[in-house]
């Protein structure tokens, strides 16, 4: 059967579009190139080898509502060549907690590993969902994902969560605060342990206080949120021995994110005995360091060699 990578097609066509300060391509041949990636994204966004799951048959926890924006999804995308017990990741999408940052580069970078990925949609608190609520969603997904790993062809001992930005403010929150209290448990699937094998984190937003991503405190909070809420999602003040394994990502020039909350993160773990590597990207970058494949790609790979993630 004839497979369409629509992810290899995309990087194929926008790719000229990336190199417009070569200096050899015309000012008509820029605008057709983008022209038509914009086209093809519009019409060929869902990959041909995804699916698409609402992560509960009914209305979510809390749903005030039945558009879009109240239904958490995830949708799965899975390697060109399927192994048995293939490891998995569960993609957490940053956007400042105003919306969600389109997650196909890290798909198309996991899934070249061999990961199957779980790209999921999570409740935003500018459509009425503050806290709890993208943890919430977070927290399900990754049951969902590990519910059913072994028919999804997925090893259920490595799967894992990648998250950026804000939705690195997601994923730490799930590494420390991943039980749910037995009388939150509504099903087989609440059951299921939330607690990610590994985590991936690019210029993750991590604290509430000192160095915290402010707007991303107020979406998340309120404009006043008590002193309980701002210690609670502080995730730096919650790592125990227990926190699953992490891998950062930063640059040092960030100024949206600032990297102390990467640091900080690290520290803790550090100080916990938890396995963790920590990369600081040195020339001008900003917050684009997830696009900067060539500096963290090969230490990731050696990383999860090392853990047994990749075999």
């Amino acid at each position: 059967m004839l497979e369409i990578h629509f992810p290899e097609i995309l990087d194929f066509l926008i790719r000229p579009f990336h190199q417009i300060n070569d200096g050899n391509t015309s000012p008509m041949k820029k605008t057709a190139s983008l022209l038509l990636a914009v086209i093809i994204s519009a019409f060929l966004s869902v990959d041909a080898r995804s699916q698409t799951l609402r992560l509960w048959e009914g209305d979510a926890p809390g749903a005030t509502g039945s558009e879009k924006t109240d239904i958490p999804e995830m949708t799965l995308h899975f390697p060109r060549e399927r192994t048995e017990k293939m490891p998995a990741v569960l993609i957490i999408p940053g956007g400042g907690y105003k919306h969600l940052s389109a997650p196909g580069f890290f798909i198309s970078q996991m899934t070249e590993m061999g990961f199957v990925c779980a790209a999921m949609k999570y409740r935003l608190p500018v459509n009425g969902y503050r806290q709890p609520y993208p943890l919430t969603d977070a927290r399900r997904a990754f049951c969902t994902l590990r519910a059913n790993a072994e028919k999804r062809g997925v090893d259920p001992d490595r799967i894992g969560i990648l998250g950026w930005s804000s939705g690195g403010h997601v994923s730490t929150s799930l590494l420390v605060h991943h039980q749910l209290a037995d009388e939150e448990k509504r099903d087989a699937i609440d059951q299921v342990d939330a607690r990610p094998d590994f985590a991936v984190l690019f210029c993750p937003v991590v604290t509430m206080k000192e160095h915290a991503h402010t707007p991303s405190v107020a979406r998340l909070l309120g404009p006043e949120p008590p002193q309980s809420l701002v210690d609670y999602y502080s995730n730096e003040e919650h790592v125990t021995a227990d926190t699953p394994r992490t891998f950062l990502v930063h640059a040092a020039d960030d100024r949206l994110v600032l990297p102390e909350n990467s640091r900080q993160f690290y520290d803790a773990l550090q100080k916990q005995g938890v396995n963790s590597k920590l990369l600081i990207y040195q020339e001008p970058c900003g917050h684009g360091i997830g696009n900067v494949a060539d500096f963290w790609r090969q230490p990731l790979k050696q990383w999860l060699t090392e853990i047994d993630v990749l075999r």
